[in-house]
């Protein structure tokens, strides 16, 4: 709520809501610019046979990956793509 005054009475209230739009959701889980087969779709295939931590990893993250470990990736994937990975 913001209230405005110009010191004239009765002052102006405006309620607003600010809306911040979600971000989309990709399929580049690693985070390096580009979506790969061979890194982002074996993990995704890895995570959803049930595996965790480095076997969804190991040998899969991609060059200059900003997400690199199994927590980054997982938090990626439940938080932005509503998938619900165990830890």
């Amino acid at each position: 709520m913001f209230t405005a005054g110009s010191g004239n009475l009765p002052n102006a209230t405006q309620y607003f809501a600010l809306v911040v739009a979600p971000q989309p959701c990709s399929l580049g889980v690693d985070a390096n610019g580009t979506v790969d087969a061979l890194t982002d779709g074996l993990m995704l295939i890895r995570a959803m046979f049930g595996l965790t931590g480095t076997t969804v990893t190991n040998n899969a993250i991609g060059p200059g990956a900003q997400r690199n470990t199994w927590t980054l990736i997982r938090n990626y994937l439940n938080g932005t793509c509503g998938a619900n990975f165990a830890p």
